[in-house]
């Protein structure tokens, strides 16, 4: 998976994985990321931060389904939640005065995730 940003200023940078596995519904969609490579900051398991603040082996939320903390209702959005989040490319950020994406530390104007079966280039 590849996630390629751009900022309100300008600047750009990109997330990769090397892998990413997406578990079924009886599972509630637990995501799992591979390796990460990129400039954009490993925000799906960020490595200063426990496992408790890493959506990598989380189960998707939703405002209906929210399996953790109230996060999908309190950021209107669903995603991979856990503590909330580091990564939030699906809703706006409410934590200061961007009203925007999220991922590490960049307030995101512009998110593309890209995914391809493994072994295309």
């Amino acid at each position: 998976m590849r996630v390629d940003i751009s900022d309100w200023a300008g600047k750009s940078a990109y997330a990769s994985y090397d892998s990413l596995q997406v578990d079924d519904e009886s599972n509630n969609y637990t995501i799992h990321v591979g390796k990460y490579s990129g400039n954009a900051g490993n925000a799906l398991r960020p490595p200063f931060k426990g496992p408790n603040f890493r959506h990598d082996n989380k189960s998707f939320s939703t405002y209906d389904h929210d399996n953790v903390y109230n996060c999908a209702k309190d950021s209107t959005s669903g995603f991979w939640f856990h503590h909330c989040y580091d990564a939030l490319p699906t809703g706006p950020f409410f934590g200061g005065r961007y009203k925007t994406a999220v991922w590490s530390d960049w307030r995101v104007k512009k998110i593309a995730m890209s995914i391809r079966p493994k072994g295309v280039v």
